[in-house]
């Protein structure tokens, strides 16, 4: 992979209402696994840990870390794509065929064998999606996309889906770089 440092990069940062959501879905977890034991104090402190240490460490993990590690970085010479713990792409420059704007949730008919499906390696959370996933027709790509539309990225390899925090900032990026 290219030095980070060398990259202009670009976040694909996760909802807040998601992150928001999942910590809400630890409490109310925990607290009703404390109040469905009502045996004292001591028994509710111990639930609370058996229930509530994991279930905040997955939940640290999975909405706040894995995200956090997922960006695009635009080099001299080729594009790299770190969909956090699950998969990362350097892109030559070169090897990009085609960009065009997508609509994951509801695609054109023309480009209804690029919706994604079931995640291979990846995580999915309402519109946020990090990692490999399905297509039709058995085919595999890459995202890092936040939100319902995307940049499909047409190489060699297969297709690239990715969606920073600054569009079209990077669209612009991408093209004075010499990525179509």
């Amino acid at each position: 992979m290219t030095d980070e440092s060398a990259l202009e990069l670009y976040a694909v940062p996760m909802p807040r209402l998601w992150q928001a959501l999942y910590l809400v879905g630890v409490a109310v977890v925990a607290g009703a696994v404390a109040w469905s034991f009502k045996a004292g104090f001591t028994w509710t402190g111990i639930c609370l840990i058996a229930v509530g240490v994991p279930m905040g460490a997955l939940f640290w993990y999975m909405i706040f870390y894995a995200p956090s590690r997922v960006y695009l970085g635009l080099g001299e010479t080729s594009l790299t794509v770190a969909a956090g713990s699950f998969a990362a792409r350097e892109i030559p420059y070169s090897s990009i065929e085609r960009v065009f704007e997508i609509d994951l949730k509801n695609p054109s008919p023309e480009d209804e064998s690029l919706k994604p499906g079931k995640s291979r390696r990846g995580l999915k959370v309402g519109s946020y999606r990090a990692g490999i996933f399905e297509l039709p027709g058995g085919k595999e790509g890459l995202f890092a996309a936040s939100g319902n539309t995307a940049f499909a990225l047409r190489t060699a390899e297969g297709f690239v889906f990715v969606r920073p925090s600054r569009p079209q900032q990077f669209r612009e990026m991408l093209a004075a770089y010499g990525g179509s």
